[in-house]
Order: structure tokens, then C-alpha cells, then sequence
């Protein structure tokens, strides 16, 4: 018998160009409060982490992609923590999030979401630049960094130590809390935009 363990599962989906437009439009038109305490986003903005109390029909219609997508994502985040096959439904999650923006020669330093389960990501702008990695170094796309930091003390030679995933507008990432990531500094003329946000489980059901 063979059990795979400890694997970190990344979820990527595409939500509608309506939703996409609707929510790229009403993120423009508000004014959003910045975040003041330290973060991750260098050379950007980040807000603080309230832009899902927002009442409005975008706002709304994103939660309930997120939680569409999160329901198709759950048996795999399951198994990775737990070593077993999800036999439940899916649990209630509290959920909060925030805008980034990111200007040329800005980044996120790696880091990780403490005290929350699934974290994502969705992208609202990307710069051309960005897309087509014209400089084969995947700025401006988040990286991932391999977790089983003890898997490198005689790593093969085509060891995984980061993965990249591109920063397509409308599109989700969904990945554990635990992963450290990051999104290497780029060039471009436009703004890098996205809801970045955070669910936690609300039952300790998953520990037992």
C-alpha cells in the first residue's frame, strides 16, 4: 500500500468575464481604507481586510464563486491535513480579504496566513508584461515554496523547490493557509491588482 502525505494541494479556476468586470468596476469607484499594520506588499497598497463586508452585488456574487470553488477544492485540502478521505460536507468558514496593488519594481515577501485554513487569491489586473513572463523569470506571478524543507538535505536534481502561478485576470487560486509564497518584484507600466483573502474553518472537526 502507498499513502501519499503531507502534500500541499494549489486549486486554480476562472470565474466569468461578467464577474470579473462587475467587481474590477466596483473596486475602482470606492474609496478603500489602507491596511496600517506591517504586511507582505512592498512598493503597493494593500487595504485592510474588510472588502467582503461590502453589501454590493459584486461583492456578493465573488462570495459566492469563492465558495463554489472552495466546496470543489475541500476533499483535497482535507486530505493533505488529515490523511483521510472527506466523508462530510463542507464546513462553514468565516472569510476576510483585502486589495492589493502592486506598482513596477513591487512584490510580496514570502510569508504564510497564520490562524486561517485556505487562502486565494483574485486577479482583477495584470500588466501584459506579467503574462507573457517576457523576462522568463515569473515576475509578478505568485510563487510557492516548498514546505518539507527536510526533503533538501540530498535533494534530486530536479527537486520542486517553487511553483508559479500565472496572475490571469478572473482568475481564483486557492492553496493551505501553511504555504509560504510570494510574487517576485516586475516591470510594467500598470498595476498589478487582486483580492487577496483567507477562510477558517469554524468547527474543530478537522483536528479530531
Amino acid at each position: 500500500m502507498i499513502k501519499n502525505l503531507y502534500s500541499s494541494p494549489i486549486y486554480t479556476s476562472n470565474s466569468s468575464k461578467e464577474l470579473l468586470d462587475e467587481v474590477r468596476s466596483f473596486i475602482s469607484k470606492i474609496s478603500i481604507p489602507s491596511e496600517i499594520r506591517a504586511n507582505s506588499t512592498k512598493g503597493g497598497f494593500q487595504s485592510d481586510s474588510k472588502i467582503f463586508e461590502y453589501n454590493d452585488k459584486s461583492i456578493i456574487n465573488l462570495k459566492r464563486f469563492i465558495a463554489t470553488e472552495v466546496a470543489k477544492y475541500w476533499p483535497h485540502i482535507y486530505e493533505a491535513l488529515t490523511g483521510q478521505k472527506s466523508e462530510s460536507n463542507v464546513p462553514a468558514f468565516d472569510l476576510w480579504g483585502w486589495v492589493t496593488s502592486l506598482n513596477a519594481g513591487g512584490f510580496n515577501s514570502p510569508h504564510i496566513h497564520p490562524r486561517s485554513t485556505i487562502s486565494g487569491v483574485f486577479y482583477l489586473q495584470t500588466p501584459f508584461e506579467i503574462i507573457k513572463n517576457v523576462d522568463n523569470n515569473f515576475s509578478g506571478w505568485i510563487g510557492s515554496m516548498d514546505p518539507r524543507s527536510n526533503s533538501q538535505i540530498w535533494p534530486l536534481s530536479s527537486h520542486l523547490n517553487y511553483f508559479f502561478v500565472p496572475p490571469v485576470e478572473g482568475s481564483l487560486v486557492l492553496f493551505p493557509s501553511y504555504l509560504q509564497h510570494f510574487v517576485p518584484p516586475f516591470n510594467a507600466k500598470d498595476e498589478r491588482i487582486a483580492i487577496a483573502f483567507n477562510l477558517r474553518h469554524k468547527t474543530t472537526q478537522l483536528l479530531k
